[in-house]
C-alpha cells in the first residue's frame, strides 16, 4: 500500500500570511495550493528573519511535452495538471559572521563554503547569483518525495527556493514572477532540457489549465470542480495509488 496522496484545489493566496503554527494543515490529503513562504524572526539575531518555504509537487493530466519551448515556441501548447499535497521545504536565513564557512547548504549532501560562487548546488549557486545575494546564507532542504521521482521536484526546489530568498530581502513576488524567473533559471542559466510546466504549476498550484504561446508567454486558469466531483477525483487517485 502506497500512502495515499490528494489534489490540491484551494487557492494558495488563502493561505498567505498565516502563522507557522497553522501550517500543520498542510498534512492534511487534499489537492494542494501553491507555493507557501513564512518568516519567522530568528531569536537573538537582532530581527533577523528564518523563512520556511512550503512548495507542492504536481501530477499531469494531458499536455505533457507541449510545455517544452522548443515545441510552444512554434505551435502553441497546453497541459492540465494539478499539484498535490506533498512538499519541497526549505529553510533559508542570512548566516550570521561567526562560522569558519561563509554560506552552508544542505540537501542530500552538505556544502560549507566561503563563497557563494563555490556552491556546487547549480539551482541554489544561481538562484543566489541571480537574486545578487552575496551575503552568507543557511539553506536547509527536505522534500514529501525523492528526487527525480518524476512529479516535478527540482522545479519545485527552485521555485520554493526563489520565494524564500525573495522573503529573506523583505519581497513577496508574484506567482507568474515566481514561475517566469524559474523557467528563466533552469532553461536560460542552467541549460537544462525541462519544459515549464513544473515551474508554473508549483508556482501557481491547484487544478490548472496551463497555455503556453509561441511568444513564450504563459496563461493560466483554474480548473473549479464542485465538492462531490472533487472527492471523486481524489478517490480515484487513492484507488489507483495502491499496488
Amino acid at each position: 500500500m502506497v500512502e495515499k496522496s490528494r489534489l490540491l484545489n484551494p487557492p494558495f493566496d488563502e493561505c498567505r500570511g498565516k502563522q507557522l503554527t497553522r501550517a500543520g494543515r498542510a498534512g492534511q490529503l487534499r489537492i494542494a495550493g501553491s507555493a507557501l513562504a513564512h518568516r519567522r524572526a530568528a531569536a537573538g539575531q537582532g530581527g533577523s528573519r528564518m523563512i520556511i518555504s512550503r512548495t507542492p509537487y504536481r501530477i499531469s493530466f494531458f499536455g505533457g511535452g507541449t510545455d517544452y519551448p522548443s515545441w510552444y515556441q512554434t505551435h502553441g501548447g497546453a497541459v492540465l495538471a494539478a499539484t498535490i499535497d506533498k512538499y519541497c521545504y526549505l529553510t533559508c536565513r542570512y548566516l550570521p559572521p561567526f562560522f569558519e564557512h561563509r554560506t552552508r547548504v544542505v540537501y542530500s549532501k552538505i556544502e560549507s563554503c566561503t563563497n557563494n560562487s563555490e556552491i556546487a548546488h547549480p539551482s541554489v549557486r544561481e538562484v543566489l547569483r541571480h537574486l545578487e545575494i552575496g551575503r552568507g546564507v543557511e539553506i536547509h532542504h527536505d522534500g514529501d518525495l525523492p528526487a527525480r521521482s518524476g512529479m516535478g521536484s527540482s522545479s519545485a526546489f527552485t521555485v520554493g527556493l526563489l520565494h524564500a530568498a525573495y522573503a529573506m530581502q523583505g519581497q513577496m513576488p508574484s506567482k507568474h514572477q515566481l514561475a517566469s524567473e524559474a523557467i528563466y533559471v533552469e532553461q536560460e542559466v542552467l541549460k537544462e532540457t525541462v519544459g515549464s510546466q513544473d515551474q508554473v504549476m508549483a508556482a501557481f498550484g491547484g487544478l490548472r489549465h496551463v497555455q503556453f504561446l509561441p511568444g513564450g508567454e504563459f496563461s493560466v486558469r483554474p480548473i473549479t470542480l464542485a465538492a462531490p466531483r472533487l472527492t471523486e477525483l481524489n478517490d480515484h487517485l487513492d484507488r489507483k495509488s495502491v499496488v
